[in-house]
């Protein structure tokens, strides 16, 4: 109940967008973000990927740079049902959701009582700092997905077992093949600190069974990071 009363929050603070009335439309979000999708959704309805698109300005490696998302599993269920417009709509609204139960989770996980979950969730979910990047929607899709990253590792630092390991190598996979090479690097700093201050006596190869959680999650990815990294050697970015 919880979580549906943050979801709940998340959809009437963002009511236009939520039921279809208006369309998130500023910044990164008119210039590339519905752009870029309308290109993934055309190339995905031939039963393509959107490898090259000649249409931007002399042509523009797609896939390649990554910020579409083309591999990205609620990209690829958006194209399916929805427009470009629509979808990142959803995208924003849906993973600024998810920002805020996954973040209540992670502190009920960590022993906070019922309405503190709820603080943490809302107080995350709608921070200004992820509400201003609804221009990113990308960099939201990572940033969703962080807390059950760091309830992940948590579990496995406290509890000494292997299997959430494996829960955060597909998160972390996720957040790459979402766009945003730079928050998941972030986030992957951040998790391996949060493992060595929360290990303190443990034994440290806890941290580095994290690491190889981390270096999974690359590999898991690798179908995007690779292409990505090719096109970093021509790119002054």
């Amino acid at each position: 109940w919880g979580s549906a009363g943050l979801c709940l929050v998340v959809a009437w603070f963002f009511a236009d967008a939520t039921f279809g009335g208006g369309a998130l439309f500023v910044q990164d979000v008119m210039v590339q973000n519905v752009p870029f999708r309308f290109y993934l959704h055309d190339a995905l309805g031939r039963g393509e990927l959107p490898l090259w698109v000649p249409q931007i300005s002399a042509g523009f490696p797609l896939f390649a740079e990554g910020q579409v998302g083309a591999l990205y599993p609620p990209n690829l269920l958006f194209a399916l049902f929805l427009s470009p417009w629509q979808a990142v709509n959803a995208s924003i609204v849906g993973h600024l959701m998810l920002a805020a139960v996954a973040m209540a989770l992670f502190v009920r996980h960590l022993h906070s009582g019922v309405s503190g979950a709820l603080t943490a969730g809302l107080t995350y979910g709608l921070s200004g700092y992820l509400v201003v990047r609804a221009m990113s929607p990308n960099f939201l899709a990572v940033a969703a997905w962080s807390p059950l990253l760091f309830l992940c590792v948590d579990a496995a630092i406290t509890t000494d077992r292997r299997r959430p390991l494996l829960w955060a190598t597909a998160i972390l996979a996720l957040q790459l093949l979402a766009g945003h090479p730079q928050a998941t690097a972030y986030t992957a700093v951040a998790v391996l600190i949060y493992a060595a201050r929360r290990t303190r006596r443990r034994s440290l190869m806890r941290v580095v069974w994290v690491g190889f959680a981390i270096s999974g999650g690359l590999w898991l990815a690798a179908v995007q990071v690779l292409p990505t990294l090719e096109l970093m050697q021509h790119s002054a970015r």
